[in-house]
């Protein structure tokens, strides 16, 4: 079960956002998976302001690159997107910091003007500062979201890639979960310290689960790849911008 939003005009509504464009070039996305596809283009065709995550400036949320080194992008070819590959801690934390405008959030709530010359104030020691992960990881670390044993070459599963886009959506939009939320994720979740994250992140749209068996389940160990995360990026980038669509809401 997977929730695409029909409209991404909504989109508009992030504080980073800057533009739709209109170029898939990604040879190895077609109409097999529908929903993958459609996920995956609307990242690469949504042009946010990516300040504090690449070289500033502007540039889409996904996209390829031209060698098979490890790159800040999230993919590895400039025509192919690799959508089964395996994704790693500092692709979560790149891609969750850019489907929220946590950068622009960030500095908008502390009055910073200008983040080139920006101190943080718990960047991660191990973590080169020249590495494309440190100011994403500096932030992260600094707001909680992660901690000092962040491994950006670590492989996360579900539970981690769950609770750390709920953690930046509820950062970011100020709204809360309930104590004791309920969904379908219970079902394989129950008895988590998590539990309660995945119920939230269910009911926000941010993380919908997979059918298994006929029914939709979490599976918390599991680990994802490219398109799935793709799709739970265009699922949280969606979820911060109805929040704030709602939120400025008027009937008057």
């Amino acid at each position: 079960v997977y929730k695409v939003p029909a409209d991404t005009k909504d989109f508009e509504k992030l504080e980073c956002f800057v533009k739709d464009i209109n170029m898939v070039p990604f040879a190895d996305i077609n109409d097999a998976n529908p929903y993958y596809k459609t996920s995956i283009e609307t990242l690469f065709n949504t042009r946010i302001n990516t300040y504090g995550v690449e070289n500033h400036g502007t540039g889409q949320i996904v996209h390829g690159n031209r060698d098979n080194t490890t790159s800040p992008d999230f993919g590895r070819t400039d025509v192919l997107f690799q959508p089964t590959r395996e994704i790693t801690n500092a692709e979560v934390a790149k891609i969750t910091a850019r489907a929220t405008c946590i950068f622009d959030n960030y500095a908008g709530k502390n009055n910073i003007a200008n983040l080139d010359n920006h101190v943080w104030q718990n960047p991660i020691p191990s973590i080169p500062s020249d590495h494309w992960i440190k100011p994403t990881s500096s932030l992260f670390n600094e707001l909680g979201i992660i901690d000092s044993l962040f491994n950006p070459a670590g492989i996360p599963d579900r539970e981690y890639i769950v609770k750390q886009m709920l953690n930046a959506y509820l950062i970011v939009t100020g709204d809360t979960c309930e104590a004791n939320e309920e969904s379908p994720l219970s079902s394989d979740t129950s008895g988590l310290a998590s539990e309660n994250d995945f119920n939230c992140a269910y009911n926000k749209g941010i993380y919908m689960g997979v059918i298994s068996g006929g029914q939709i389940v979490a599976k918390p160990k599991a680990t994802s790849d490219r398109q799935e995360l793709a799709t739970h990026a265009v699922n949280l980038m969606s979820a911060v911008a109805n929040f704030n669509k709602w939120a400025n809401f008027s009937p008057n």
